[in-house]
């Protein structure tokens, strides 16, 4: 598949403010997807002249990440918003659209895929939590439920791969998440009910934390 860049992207490289692009996510591993992931890496000193080109234009169809080039490091200093060694591990695997991928000097090991993963979900959770304090809850809330379970259950089984386990339908997920009494089919009934959406993210995250044998 040949991914088509938006107009102000081709004009921000032919200006050379960047020094690479990289595809990466469900867009690589799925024909069926919902957007495009971009890592656009700027070079360095290029931030403003960057945003004076992009500011306001339309970016149907793509999701992208923007990163300094001062911002490459290895696992244990990279950090994405609250993305870190998992987020890496993707820029690493990435299929380059343009100059060369910088990130592919790095070594990303399982355990620190893990670590990184377990701080991502911390950052889920606090946003469920605040939740119990509002009349509605966050529509960031109801989207990151499908991915949730997917990394949660990457954690509890070893057995289990990252980024493979994102592509994972319901069935699939399904069986593994019985053997932790959590019914799939039960949860998805109960999406619409604030409360126990809110509830089943924190039985999902108790059995995490036992996991990991933090509680």
């Amino acid at each position: 598949m040949k991914t088509k860049l938006p107009k102000a992207i081709k004009k921000a490289l032919k200006e050379g403010y960047v020094m690479s692009i990289i595809q990466f996510g469900s867009s690589l591993r799925k024909s069926i997807y919902q957007d495009i992931d971009l890592a656009i890496v700027l070079k360095n000193g290029c931030y403003d002249d960057f945003l004076e080109i992009v500011y306001g234009e339309k970016f149907q169809g793509f999701d992208i990440s923007l990163i300094k080039e001062g911002e490459i490091h290895g696992p244990e200093k990279f950090r994405f918003g609250g993305h870190g060694a998992h987020f890496l591990s993707s820029m690493i695997n990435g299929k380059i659209l343009y100059g060369k991928n910088p990130f592919r000097v790095f070594k990303v090991s399982e355990s620190q895929i893990r670590k990184s993963i377990i701080s991502r979900l911390f950052d889920y959770i606090e946003d469920v939590r605040r939740a119990v304090f509002k009349d509605r809850i966050n529509q960031n809330i109801k989207r990151r439920w499908p991915k949730f379970l997917r990394l949660s259950l990457y954690l509890l089984e070893a057995n289990l791969k990252y980024p493979d386990i994102l592509d994972w339908d319901n069935n699939q997920i399904g069986k593994y998440l019985k053997k932790y009494n959590i019914d799939l089919d039960a949860t998805s009934k109960n999406l619409r009910n604030p409360k126990r959406l809110l509830i089943l993210y924190e039985t999902v995250w108790e059995k995490i934390l036992k996991n990991e044998e933090t509680i």
